[in-house]
């Protein structure tokens, strides 16, 4: 609960009512726990404050209302996180962690050009959901107006440093970096929700209510303009380079000579088939003024001559024989990551025929979606808020894989399909063409 900032002569008389909770919180606690927040005794009855933060936390637990709170809260832990990463925090911490400073909020104010306390707010939110962690004190000069020795004051900062869940995945140099993720969803995601509930009274996506944009051009929308092509790019990439390792070894591809990425964008997935089956030949078929960037990506990540690149539409056809170093070739294996969930059934019906017509008999299709549980009520809640983001900005949906095994058998393929979960962000479905 946020408490009135107050002077501390003014702090001892007031009390305030915390609903929450259904009790009265003195003031003076939240002193207490102000300037001793960490660990030390209490000038109040010299009472641990781990042992009142138990209590705080039992009495939260013990109200009917805490999961409400945990939802209320959701918003703001995901805008601490946006902020976070906009303004680049995470990585000077790094920086200035690597050449020996004492990253205080003061100094890291001081560097970004920001409020010292709104940046120790921050920061001190960031530890509280487990992006940073505080080390030591050290002091700190406080010089006032007159800029004189004289007139500094002295007080304590916390040092504070990233947690290794930061490290790996909310620098923009990690390996597995999220922040185009994030990225794209402060920019992009989050204004369309603000506008949930338009899409769930009208039926159609939120670009009108969010951006003044047409509802059914969905990708001119995301591809607007060359910054925001590269900002969706990088955010699918960074989310792909999560789950497109356990997509590939969901399935034994090991008998497959030649794959095709459809809608492979950054060619995150065609990257980790290539690093599992390297005797297997790849390419990324994508919108040709999308290819650019793909290439950029394969350059950028080392597989230059290792996948190549094709044009495609795939609501015209799918090509069977892209490989320009060997178009003898043909396509046994097609990859359909995140693309089916951005169109309704008729749409995917179209992509799917297409896709049975590039294959050749005894040929593969693997989709990587998440998977609602054929009784959709039931979860899991990932998907069901997937499907929610998909209401607001697409003219698709998530599906069960009841759902998606009708698709499969009404395009042709074979029954016998498998439904794989993969337990990361994205599942398998799994068909062949008999």
């Amino acid at each position: 609960f946020n408490f009135i900032s107050m002077t501390y002569s003014q702090l001892f008389p007031v009390r305030r009512l915390c609903c929450g909770c259904g009790v009265f919180i003195q003031q003076q606690r939240h002193l207490h726990q102000l300037l001793l927040r960490r660990g030390s005794t209490s000038f109040l009855g010299h009472q641990p404050l781990a042992m009142m933060q138990q209590q705080e936390q039992k009495r939260m637990e013990s109200s009917t209302a805490s999961p409400v709170f945990e939802l209320l809260d959701g918003f703001r832990k995901s805008q601490t996180l946006f902020t976070a990463c906009d303004i680049g925090l995470f990585d000077v911490i790094k920086e200035g962690t690597e050449s020996g400073k004492e990253m205080t909020p003061a100094q890291v104010a001081s560097i970004l050009n920001l409020d010292v306390d709104g940046t120790q707010r921050l920061m001190e939110a960031c530890e509280g959901i487990g992006l940073l962690q505080s080390t030591t004190q050290v002091n700190v000069s406080e010089v006032q107006d007159d800029l004189t020795d004289e007139n500094a004051n002295t007080r304590m900062e916390w040092v504070f440093q990233n947690t290794p869940v930061t490290q790996e995945h909310l620098l923009s140099t990690s390996h597995q970096s999220m922040v185009g993720y994030i990225r794209h969803s402060k920019d992009m995601l989050y204004p369309l929700w603000a506008h949930l509930k338009a899409s769930v009274t009208h039926g159609q996506p939120a670009w009108k209510e969010a951006f003044d944009s047409t509802p059914t051009e969905i990708f001119n929308n995301l591809y607007s303009d060359g910054e925001a092509k590269e900002r969706f790019l990088a955010g699918m990439h960074s989310f792909g380079l999560l789950t497109s390792p356990c997509v590939v070894d969901a399935v034994d591809l090991s008998r497959f000579k030649a794959g095709l990425d459809v809608g492979g964008g950054s060619a995150h997935l065609a990257m980790a088939a290539k690093d599992v089956y390297d005797q297997m030949t790849l390419c990324v078929a994508d919108m040709e003024d999308i290819l650019p960037l793909t290439n950029k990506w394969i350059e950028k990540a080392g597989y230059s001559g290792k996948i190549e690149t094709s044009p495609c539409d795939f609501f015209s056809s799918i090509p069977s024989h892209p490989f320009s170093n060997n178009p003898n070739l043909q396509v046994d294996l097609i990859f359909l990551s995140r693309i089916l969930h951005d169109w309704n059934d008729e749409q995917c019906a179209v992509i799917l025929k297409n896709c049975f017509d590039a294959l050749p008999t005894g040929g593969g299709l693997l989709i990587a979606d998440m998977l609602l549980h054929n009784n959709k009520g039931s979860g899991p809640v990932r998907a069901q808020l997937q499907s929610l983001n998909m209401l607001v900005q697409t003219q698709g949906r998530e599906r069960s894989c009841a759902e998606l095994k009708t698709l499969l058998t009404n395009a042709g393929f074979d029954p016998n399909i498998q439904c794989i979960n993969t337990n990361v962000y994205l599942d398998v479905v799994f068909a062949t063409k008999s």
